[in-house]
């Protein structure tokens, strides 16, 4: 530990130099989502970067630091790595810091969004979207929105699906945002299509779109859980990604948990899934877990093709 703490002001500032000398991909360094260098996992890594500490977010992997990404990367220990940084480090010049927003600047950030969206109604584009993935509620949540014009990047904005995001207690902490297309038939033409606003997000927080009785569901996205729901005729929140899932804990009034899970090529969605049914039926809750039998599906497939065989 004294040896990272030492070098530790020699590479704040220069880790998306360093990462990429010693093999990361440059198109991993860049602060939108893309692949993941670790897991492999599509369209679930973004490198932050924050304080020009190298850190990252992965939604199989969880998050980590810049030692932690090259660690995790090329398979060494931390003294292999910090060999390593030591013979790069010199070679590579330091970046500006990106200063972080305040927790005042934050809090401002999610009440604008907030007021610049309103209630979820039939045929608006939110409505639209849900319908073109085969979801058909005759009413929303209150903790599903929609804004009109949400602000993308640079001068682009789209329409948004805005999910507030509750702690265990059921106080909102964040406001999720989902990118669509102008007309509601599908997601933005961009990349990067989901984002949370920016905060800590305690263990146990979810989207909740229905109220949590004696049974209840979860599953990781909005789209799913809503299929699972129009499925399985049982409320379903969305824990928005694997980590968060793995982490989760159930209202005391929840005595029986199903969770629907991704069928991931990777098994991080199962891993997650798997995880969780153990630490809670180990507390003693009655857990079932449903997958989708197909690799690289979740609910929502299974809904669509539910649809179709029946039409």
């Amino acid at each position: 530990m004294r040896q990272r703490d030492d070098i530790r002001d020699y590479v704040t500032g220069k880790w998306r130099g360093i990462l990429a000398s010693l093999g990361v991909p440059d198109s991993a360094l860049k602060d939108q989502h893309g692949p993941c260098p670790m897991c492999g996992g599509r369209d679930r890594f973004r490198f932050d970067n924050k304080e020009g500490r190298g850190t990252y977010f992965c939604n199989q992997c969880g998050s980590g630091d810049g030692w932690n990404l090259l660690m995790n990367f090329r398979g060494w220990n931390f003294a292999e790595a910090a060999d390593e940084v030591r013979a790069v480090c010199g070679r590579v010049n330091p970046e500006p810091i990106r200063q972080e927003a305040s927790d005042e600047q934050k809090r401002e950030r999610l009440r604008e969004l907030w007021k610049a969206s309103v209630p979820v109604q039939r045929g608006d584009v939110v409505d639209r979207y849900f319908q073109s993935r085969g979801i058909d509620e005759l009413s929303y949540p209150e903790s599903l929105r929609f804004c009109p014009s949400c602000w993308y990047a640079g001068d682009k904005h789209y329409p948004a699906l805005i999910g507030v995001v509750s702690d265990a207690d059921g106080k909102p902490v964040t406001l999720h945002r989902t990118w669509l297309a102008p007309d509601g038939s599908g997601k933005a033409p961009e990349d990067e299509v989901r984002r949370i606003m920016p905060g800590k997000i305690p263990d146990g927080a979810a989207i909740r779109l229905g109220e949590a009785g004696y049974a209840l569901g979860i599953a990781e996205g909005i789209e799913t859980a809503l299929s699972a729901m129009q499925m399985y005729e049982l409320p379903v929140w969305a824990v928005i990604n694997s980590t968060m899932m793995e982490k989760w804990e159930p209202p005391a009034s929840v005595e029986e948990l199903t969770i629907f899970a991704d069928n991931d090529a990777k098994f991080g969605g199962q891993k997650a899934a798997y995880a969780l049914a153990h630490r809670l039926s180990v507390k003693g809750l009655s857990v079932a877990v449903k997958v989708p039998g197909d690799v690289g599906t979740d609910f929502n497939d299974m809904l669509k093709l539910k649809e179709r065989l029946v039409a």
